[in-house]
């Protein structure tokens, strides 16, 4: 079996942590045995332009393997892919560079689009003029917070409805995506987590210490000023209890002000933007994850975190509520800051099994098991088509 995987993020020179989940799933099929490769059309931002960056970026198609990935890749600039025009030359671009990969490599199977926006819609356009089938798995939290823009809809709705077979992340996606784009069957397959990587801590948490963790974009939708306020109201002033938030974004100065304003500035440390092994480090060091976002499709910190053993507080954001069961954690209600802050006080006092909570996470969100219900799905699909 042959897929090509159209992922809307890749990991990219200059931002090597983007899209890392989708590059996680793509190694996993290509070490179970199926051939799982790569187009990718880059559109970084022009803001970040340079004349060095101009000389190593200028619209080339490159074609290599990347930790064992096949990946055909145009490495280029922003097209303006949220206006209409944009996402136009987006899909033809894509489309083009797909052509190309056929030309070289070989008709796939089927297509693995990640997002209909616009992933999806290069598939449906694919299908059109090769007959190749495709699957759409979407991840997108527009579906959750209304924002998917009017002017793509109708292209959208296109591509979902002349979709093979379409998968969502949580059942919460599921039902948004249903509820916009009409009724037909969506499957639930989770992301997935390396639990060998993420793995059970070395050491013992120190015992007259407790921290919990938030890692996630410095962003409104993120809810860390309801996460300060929540740990404010609960832990000012308690000795040897601490909030690590990792992650850089637009509000990391408003924040940084309003621990300051709550008096917990000395109990609220920023760790800044961190590597996949920094991650690891910082679950480890912690002994609560916390995830305080609006909306959420699904929340791959969080199965992180369980796999690691630790317990997680996340919010009814539409996809933790796939994730969280009483047994690894909590769930309290979005931008609820009592709530939150009652749940934060709660999980100081209360003690979960390192072990259960690592198993939770091995019985249901490991490469083994999100990769086998991939593989069935592959085959449902080409087994309808051949």
């Amino acid at each position: 079996m042959k897929i090509l995987v159209i992922p809307s993020f890749w990991p990219e020179s200059d931002m090597p942590l983007k899209g890392t989940f989708f590059r996680e799933q793509v190694l996993a099929l290509n070490e179970r045995g199926v051939r799982a490769d790569v187009v990718y059309l880059e559109t970084r931002s022009l803001r970040t332009l340079s004349m060095r960056k101009v000389w190593r970026n200028y619209f080339q198609v490159t074609s290599n393997h990347e930790a064992g990935i096949f990946i055909m890749r145009q490495k280029g600039w922003n097209t303006n892919i949220a206006s209409a025009a944009g996402g136009q030359l987006y899909v033809h671009l894509s489309s083009r560079l797909v052509k190309r990969y056929i030309e070289k490599q070989g008709c796939p199977d089927l297509i693995h689009a990640h997002n209909f926006l616009r992933a999806g819609c290069v598939a449906d356009h694919v299908k059109r003029k090769f007959g190749i089938p495709y699957v759409v798995t979407e991840h997108s939290s527009d579906f959750l917070s209304g924002s998917v823009p009017q002017h793509s809809l109708p292209h959208i709705r296109e591509a979902y409805q002349n979709a093979d077979k379409v998968v969502a992340v949580s059942e919460g996606l599921a039902l948004k995506v249903k509820e916009l784009l009409g009724e037909k069957t969506v499957a639930v397959i989770p992301n997935m987590v390396d639990t060998d990587f993420f793995s059970l801590r070395p050491n013992t948490p120190q015992p007259d210490k407790f921290v919990f963790l938030a890692i996630a974009s410095l962003d409104t939708n993120k809810g860390l000023d309801i996460l300060i306020r929540a740990f404010a109201k609960g832990f000012s002033g308690c000795a040897e209890t601490y909030l690590n938030i990792a992650g850089e974004g637009p509000q990391s100065g408003y924040l940084r002000e309003l621990a300051k304003t709550l008096g917990v500035h000395n109990q609220v440390r920023f760790l800044g933007h961190l590597s996949r092994e920094e991650v690891r480090s910082a679950l480890w060091s912690a002994n609560v994850l916390v995830l305080a976002s609006l909306h959420e499709t699904f929340g791959v910190v969080l199965i992180e975190a369980l796999s690691t053993g630790l317990p997680v507080i996340a919010t009814r954001s539409g996809g933790p509520e796939s994730i969280v069961t009483p047994e690894v954690g909590m769930l309290v209600g979005a931008g609820d800051a009592e709530e939150l802050c009652s749940a934060m006080q709660r999980m100081r006092q209360e003690v979960f099994s390192n072990f259960v909570t690592r198993n939770y996470a091995l019985n249901l969100f490991s490469r083994t098991v999100v990769t086998k219900l991939l593989i069935d799905t592959y085959r449902e699909v080409f087994g309808k088509t051949v």
